[in-house]
């Protein structure tokens, strides 16, 4: 398979000249079946299949579907759709990505076959999600690949090393504190019970924390100036995974909304972040942008592009995805008051210690404080596809052999949830994670943060982060649904949210 699927695109581009025209002037519903049926047609003669072993029969292929093939439902029907395919094509089978390929794995074991060679795998250039993506994000540290990524991650290690998340714990407990206080004094300060809607009202900690390390201590001008980017630069991102126009070329000579919502951010972006290193510098704030943007300046492992869009990658491409740790692991938690107070008295207790013990306690992975951050992240998946990756040579994964430069994503809920490795896997519980060592017993069942040298650099931080956020407002909060929640049943989640985020007001009671 060709890694960039231009011939494709030069192929439908030959044979259909007027699909440009209906890209542009947003085809209707018939023209979009036509393009759908002949673009189907094209793809799986011009694509080399997956095929099983034994008689060599292709792997299940979804058609393709105009212009975006399954490149959009991964994102934001990704849940439905992941029971939805697996239910129809079974525990392997093919997706596309616009007019790429993407194999999809559900099993454990094919992880393992796959993936243990990951240090040599390969990043899909732009997440096979197109022009407008590639622009925001492809030249992050996040999705680049070979020895680009191996020169960009060496002034990216340092800040975010296990040492140096270990150490920031001070910072997180402060940080919290003075977070959950600004909460009760929005609420009114003097009220035992106020009430917030949980994703809204918690989605900054980790942001703002994350921006503290890299930009140094903010000041109020520079919280305001990046609250304000987070709106433009979340509808800049809906554009692009929604694909269409945006995922050619075509979106930037037509001057597309997303075109037009790229140059903004860039502008102000980059602005904020040349702003930021002098005030950085000027002020002796230490930040990490001093190091970060003055190797990007001299040339010295990465461009200023790459530095602009890894620092992006880090929080605004993150809000979300922390926004989704912080929210499922407090509102799963109120869900079962039972537990609660299980961890609220384990918290309670480390808090009478020294603070010495109490940041190793928030350092601790086998607490049940760290269990219940887990079992979120478990059960509620902040992606239900990862993002696609290939090896550099053919794979054999089970009975099915992946060619080589194929890309290849992970059904997260099936893994993380639908397996049976994981006893009763659709119920929260926390103490499942007692006694189980990650690498030995789970590590193939537990899709997370990815796997060996390309894991997300940011996994030591994020969840000493929701940590310290859960202590500290469990130690002052019972926390509750206001609306009843069917056990069976799923909570509302917001309306093109690419990360399913729950729509639902929490309830905060003194303790």
């Amino acid at each position: 398979m060709e890694r960039d699927g231009s011939n494709v695109m030069v192929l439908l581009l030959l044979l259909l000249p007027s699909a440009l025209v209906f890209y542009v002037v947003c085809v209707d519903n018939a023209s979009g079946s036509l393009l759908s049926r002949f673009g189907n047609f094209i793809l799986q003669r011009s694509a080399r299949p997956c095929t099983f072993q034994k008689g060599g029969r292709p792997v299940p292929v979804l058609n393709f579907e105009w212009p975006n093939g399954q490149g959009t439902q991964k994102f934001f029907e990704g849940r439905a759709s992941s029971i939805r395919w697996r239910k129809e094509k079974g525990y392997i089978y093919q997706i596309w990505a616009g007019f790429k390929p993407e194999i999809v794995l559900t099993s454990p074991d094919n992880l393992r076959d796959f993936f243990h060679d990951s240090d040599k795998h390969r990043k899909a250039p732009n997440n096979n999600s197109g022009w407008l993506i590639g622009e925001v994000l492809g030249s992050c540290l996040g999705l680049v690949s070979g020895s680009r990524w191996v020169n960009m991650r060496i002034p990216w290690e340092h800040p975010f090393s296990l040492p140096q998340a270990k150490s920031y714990v001070g910072l997180m407990r402060a940080s919290a504190r003075e977070f959950v206080q600004n909460l009760e004094n929005q609420a009114g300060g003097s009220s035992a019970t106020f009430e917030i809607q949980a994703t809204q009202a918690l989605k900054m900690f980790p942001f703002f924390l994350v921006a503290s390390i890299l930009f140094g201590k903010l000041s109020a001008a520079q919280k305001e100036t990046l609250t304000k980017l987070a709106p433009l630069r979340e509808e800049l991102w809906r554009e692009g995974i929604h694909g269409g126009q945006n995922r050619t070329l075509l979106a930037k000579y037509f001057r597309t909304r997303g075109a037009r919502l790229l140059e903004e951010f860039k502008t102000r972006w980059r602005d904020f972040i040349e702003n930021a290193y002098e005030e950085s510098i000027a002020k002796g704030k230490n930040g990490h942008i001093e190091q970060l943007l003055k190797e990007a300046r001299e040339g010295k492992n990465l461009t200023v592009e790459e530095c602009m869009q890894t620092v992006d990658e880090s929080l605004y491409a993150n809000l979300d995805v922390t926004t989704s740790a912080v929210t499922w692991s407090h509102v799963l938690l109120a869900q079962h008051p039972a537990i609660q107070d299980e961890v609220r008295a384990e918290v309670r207790e480390h808090m009478q210690l020294p603070t010495e013990e109490w940041e190793k306690y928030i350092n601790r992975s086998d607490t049940l404080l760290a269990y219940s951050v887990l079992e979120a992240s478990r059960l509620r998946p902040i992606l239900a596809f990862s993002n696609p990756e290939s090896a550099p040579t053919d794979k054999v994964v089970g009975d099915v052999v992946i060619p080589r430069n194929t890309d290849v994503i992970v059904d997260t809920h099936a893994i993380n949830v639908a397996h049976p490795f994981w006893v009763n896997g659709t119920e929260y519980n926390p103490h499942r994670f007692e006694g189980m060592q990650p690498r030995q017993q789970y590590r193939y069942h537990f899709f997370r943060f990815g796997f060996g040298p390309r894991k997300c650099l940011g996994q030591h931080i994020a969840d000493r982060m929701v940590r310290a956020l859960l202590a500290e407002m469990l130690s002052r909060y019972r926390l509750s649904i206001k609306e009843s929640v069917d056990k069976d049943k799923d909570f509302q989640l917001q309306d093109q949210s690419w990360v399913l985020l729950p729509e639902v007001m929490m309830t905060c009671d003194r303790v």
